[in-house]
């Protein structure tokens, strides 16, 4: 039993150099920043970049080590060297890895069977309940007359549409003013991938109109 449990969890695992599990696994995610002509990319690629740096970050602090060969002080120390970013931070950090060490279970790098998700290091942390502060009208106001151009429309979108930033960023004119009242966000240009329509108020009317035509 002890042999197939042996060949069944250890033999098939890959020694892999960390920072050259880092780069595949970056090199492919990269890949899907890439849209078809038509169509949404698969990630975003800020996201993407945002993860590359987070994950290169980590294969820097244990150069030399295969994936197999990690350990769970090894999560637990990096985990706390960033005692300095907020605790949203440490917990996207914490996500980004818990990906990389699933997708290395699948690409046999990392053994089915192990347990770095149990490292300390890898647990969320509570985030602080402080209020949500927000802009006052004449804050609101400043932003959009000191603004111009299409950074005007996208602040406005935003503000006064409850549009996402990267939704009014896909956005054409078309999708803005081609059904009078809404504006159309499609499937494609959704973050849930699921079409609605926004109902332009007055405020937002004002300060789009401008650009219509």
């Amino acid at each position: 039993v002890k042999v197939i449990d042996y060949l069944g969890n250890i033999a098939v695992v890959q020694r892999k150099d960390l920072a050259e599990a880092v780069a595949e696994f970056c090199k492919a995610r990269a890949a899907l920043t890439v849209a078809a002509p038509g169509k949404r990319p698969g990630l975003n690629s800020v996201y993407v970049a945002d993860t590359a740096r987070q994950l290169n970050e980590f294969a820097k602090s244990f150069t030399g080590t295969a994936v197999a060969d990690l350990l769970k002080h090894h999560i637990d120390a990096f985990i706390c060297s960033h005692t300095k970013i907020s605790a949203k931070s440490r917990n996207h950090l914490r996500s980004t890895i818990r990906m990389f060490l699933g997708w290395c279970v699948r690409r046999d790098y990392l053994a089915a069977n192990h347990r770095l998700l149990e490292a300390d290091g890898l647990r969320k942390e509570p985030l602080d309940n402080a209020p949500i502060d927000f802009y006052r009208p004449n804050e609101l106001r400043s932003l959009l007359e000191n603004s111009s151009g299409s950074m005007r429309a996208v602040i406005a979108l935003q503000a006064l549409g409850g549009l996402r930033l990267q939704e009014a960023l896909r956005l054409t004119w078309q999708d803005v003013f081609g059904i009078p009242g809404h504006i159309e966000v499609s499937s494609s240009k959704s973050k849930t991938r699921q079409r609605r329509l926004v109902e332009i108020c007055t405020s937002l009317a004002a300060w789009i109109q401008p650009f219509q035509g």
